[in-house]
């Protein structure tokens, strides 16, 4: 029987959070405030709108890139059996594969529309 303290040596530590991820998660949220109230906060200026589109838009790559490399650098601080390393290093790069493929996908279609009409 596996004991409580063999299961936590199998468990990974959580990621350290960089500061660039705090960052980019507030430029998303001042972009979305921005956005939401865009006839409260700019009644007077229509291009204010296209701008916090911008914005919006390259804070969400921004955001996707750095989440991408937080998981892409978490598998390498973990220590445990290594077979459980690998699992979890598969795991991870699978996660971390399609992500970017359907984050990539996403931009592309979002600018598309946004640059469209």
């Amino acid at each position: 029987m596996i004991t409580q303290s063999e299961w936590q040596r199998l468990l990974p530590a959580r990621p350290v959070v960089p500061a660039r991820l705090w960052l980019v998660v507030a430029a998303v949220a001042v972009a979305a405030v921005n956005l939401g109230f865009r006839d409260e906060i700019w009644p007077n200026t229509p291009g204010a709108y296209r701008l916090w589109q911008v914005v919006a838009l390259a804070s969400v790559a921004g955001l996707g890139a750095e989440l991408l490399l937080v998981l892409w650098r978490w598998p390498q601080a973990y220590a445990g059996p290594r077979w459980a390393r690998f699992l979890f290093r598969t795991a991870v790069l699978g996660l971390v594969t399609g992500s970017a493929f359907v984050g990539g996908i996403l931009l592309l279609l979002v600018s598309l529309a946004m640059f469209r009409g």
